[in-house]
């Protein structure tokens, strides 16, 4: 585990050793100058093969956009551990669908980018996949913790432990697809949550090859963001995620999510509350739940894509794109924030539930009463200088 050494120093609560933190920066700043690299040089790659992104109604940004951000993402992380680990594999014997499930998804998603696959095929593939998380390599919600306070005890899932994990795994695949709706704001959140996971995970002991993954993949995403983040001077993105992106890290948030708090290798006490990871992941479940939601009750497809998420919520109020993003990251810091603040506090976690699930209702409530919503956020209408080059990943 990260911290066990003979030079060991503390960094806000985290003990770490000075070799694994020198091993942690190094594997962060690896991955984030090979993605760096890598997103223009895959960028015309695909640019020279048709993988881009048009623009069309949904998506009004200028020229095409080459949807090279995914593939650079992975492969930046992947090359950060060659050069940490060499070609030695064994490191991923105990969490072999980090490595497979990412790799399989990356291939649908690059196939869909390019020849735009049936949801059917994708919600296959995703389910084949999570399918393998839980039965080949046996990462589980085995249960909740204590939703109904520590006399109760903890409350397990029993038989439904495996369906719900797979559900749970499809779910946030897509949750974090639907997020991807302006330049930077994927990145972003997925960045946060990368983070989130890594600094609780460190205050209960997480060993050495989870950090690392965290570290390398957050690396990879910063790098990404350089090419992406529309803010400041940048007159819109220069690469996107594409699905393949978009797929794979959900793919990851899930898996890391879940195992931070259920790792099969790892000691109860090096284990997360549930509840504190749920707080971390809220935003894009709670996303998720309210799309499909308000598309079924209105007799759509519920993975049909439409114009009703947040950040549409926020750019009918008025809000530029960069404030949109913004927004949106500073919620999702928020709630990471809660979790974390309430999970050190020792706040209950009964408590916590239902402050999560009162979270909920009043994101779907405020999504299902968006046009009022939006009429009563509205702002000045911006500049010239301020709509020029708007445009959604």
């Amino acid at each position: 585990m990260w911290g066990r050494g003979e030079n060991v120093i503390n960094i806000y609560g985290i003990t770490i050793s000075e070799l694994s933190l020198a091993q942690g920066a190094l594997a962060f700043g690896l991955a984030f100058a090979f993605a760096c690299l890598l997103v223009p040089l895959i960028g015309r790659v695909y640019q020279s093969i048709g993988l881009v992104d048009e623009p069309d109604r949904r998506k009004p940004h200028q020229g095409t956009i080459p949807l090279s951000g995914g593939s650079a993402v992975l492969a930046a992380a992947l090359a950060s551990g060659l050069v940490l680990f060499g070609f030695n594999l064994n490191y991923f014997d105990s969490h072999p669908m980090l490595l497979w499930g990412t790799a399989v998804l990356l291939i649908t998603g690059l196939l869909d980018d390019y020849y735009e696959l049936r949801a059917s095929i994708r919600l296959i593939i995703q389910l084949l996949v999570a399918t393998g998380v839980v039965y080949w390599e046996g990462l589980v919600i085995r249960h909740i913790g204590l939703p109904f306070g520590t006399s109760a005890g903890t409350l397990g899932l029993n038989v439904f432990a495996e369906p719900l994990t797979i559900l749970a795994i499809v779910m946030m695949i897509n949750a974090i697809n639907m997020l991807d709706g302006l330049d930077g704001l994927l990145g972003g959140v997925v960045l946060l949550i990368f983070g989130s996971l890594l600094y609780v995970g460190l205050l209960d002991g997480m060993d050495t090859f989870n950090a690392l993954a965290l570290l390398t993949l957050m690396g990879g995403v910063l790098g990404f963001l350089v090419w992406n983040y529309r803010g400041f001077d940048a007159r819109q993105a220069k690469f996107f995620l594409g699905d393949s992106g978009s797929m794979t890290l959900g793919f990851l948030v899930a898996y890391l999510a879940i195992n931070t708090a259920m790792d099969p290798h790892a000691t109860a006490s090096a284990l997360v509350p549930p509840i504190t990871v749920a707080w971390i992941v809220a935003l894009p479940a709670a996303e998720m739940v309210t799309m499909i939601y308000k598309r079924m009750i209105r007799g759509k497809n519920p993975m049909a894509p439409d114009q009703t998420h947040l950040h549409h919520l926020l750019m009918r109020g008025g809000f530029s794109p960069w404030q949109s993003v913004t927004l949106v990251h500073s919620l999702q810091a928020g709630l990471a924030l809660v979790g974390i603040v309430c999970w050190l506090l020792g706040v209950p976690q009964w408590s916590q539930y239902l402050m999560l699930a009162g979270f909920f209702v009043g994101y779907a409530a405020l999504s299902l009463r968006a046009r009022d919503v939006a009429r009563n956020l509205r702002q000045p209408k911006p500049s010239h200088d301020q709509t020029v080059g708007r445009s959604e990943s």
